[in-house]
């Protein structure tokens, strides 16, 4: 889809710039319907529907707990629902960007778009002139330690650099663009998460990292979270996927109320197979953004993967058990959760 003059910011009523799911098998952005004016009021809780297979595990209970804070929304499907169309075996992980627009930092004002750059490419490297420190996140492996998986290119953000201001510019060109704003201010939070953005696209997961840390050690405090959606982003596909979990929390502290923090933090867990807090966290998506189709698809297929799994635990154990009993999660629609 085209990227309008402005690169669309994200806020609480705006949806968050991703990636295709597909491994960029198109190379586009995929982003949501138009945003509504506001989220919706918060409804009265209802009473807890019972549930009708034994105790609560700890995935259940923080998922209830995520549902109460996020009333109202969709209702679980049905093994029914579920079977009839069925969902893919896993949920992939998809790119997030969180534009410094925003959190209202143009770009115009610290690289310069106009200049010619000729036909020499310099690349955006960032060096790091400080102390390790809690407030660049050394203390998590995935920050020091080399890749333990290959990092595949996010070609799917590449038009969202290269087309920053409206005006589509060459990979190369960008590059040295950032390359010589660096020069002239290497502390800038902006430019080094611009720097970052670059290597994220062509696939070069530590020198992201530590654009990253400079964003983080030099940018202000309520600045810091667009560090934190592209380091998740980078950590979880350098193999650390724990570390990326840790980082998307620290954002959600930072800015609750962004739609991108709670995608992304979905995203996360939904990847790694923690699919009830992931289903909790695409609820809380589309609390703040009603209309964002990627979180409504992902919700559906994070709960039908947990009704079809519950399912085949209980058929599992009743032919073990030699019984025939009828498998109780096919219920009346929103009646009750497996």
């Amino acid at each position: 889809h085209p990227i309008s003059k402005d690169t669309p910011p994200i806020s609480k009523d705006t949806p968050p710039i991703l990636d295709t799911p597909q491994d960029h098998k198109d190379d586009q952005n995929t982003q949501a319907p138009p945003p509504t004016a506001q989220a919706p009021p918060i409804a009265p809780l209802p009473p807890d529907p019972p549930l009708q297979h034994g105790p609560k595990t700890r995935d259940e209970a923080l998922e209830e707990r995520k549902r109460k804070q996020f009333p109202g929304q969709r209702a679980w499907p049905t093994l029914e629902d579920c079977t009839q169309t069925p969902p893919p075996r896993h949920i992939l992980f998809t790119s997030t960007w969180l534009s410094v627009s925003a959190k209202g930092a143009s770009v115009k004002e610290y690289v310069d778009l106009k200049s010619d750059v000729g036909n020499v490419t310099n690349l955006p490297h960032c060096n790091a002139n400080f102390e390790k420190s809690k407030r660049t996140l050394d203390y998590l492996a995935g920050m020091e330690s080399p890749p333990l998986t290959e990092y595949k290119a996010e070609r799917g953000l590449q038009e969202v650099l290269c087309k920053i201001d409206g005006t589509y510019r060459t990979l190369d060109d960008m590059a040295t663009r950032i390359h010589r704003a660096l020069t002239m201010n290497s502390t800038s939070w902006v430019v080094t998460n611009l720097a970052a953005l670059y290597w994220r696209v062509v696939g070069q997961g530590p020198p992201a990292v530590q654009c990253l840390k400079n964003a983080l050690h030099y940018g202000p405090d309520n600045m810091r979270d667009v560090a934190y959606v592209s380091l998740a982003n980078v950590l979880y596909r350098t193999g650390y996927e724990q570390d990326a979990a840790v980082v998307m929390q620290l954002s959600l502290e930072a800015s609750p109320t962004l739609v991108v923090n709670h995608f992304t933090m979905a995203n996360v867990l939904a990847a790694q197979g923690y699919l009830r807090e992931a289903a909790g966290f695409y609820e809380s998506t589309l609390h703040y953004q009603p209309e964002f189709e990627p979180a409504a698809e992902r919700l559906r297929i994070a709960r039908c993967l947990v009704v079809m799994s519950k399912a085949q635990s209980e058929r599992s154990s009743n032919h073990g058990n030699g019984t025939n009993a009828t498998n109780t999660t096919n219920t009346t629609r929103g009646s009750s959760q497996p």
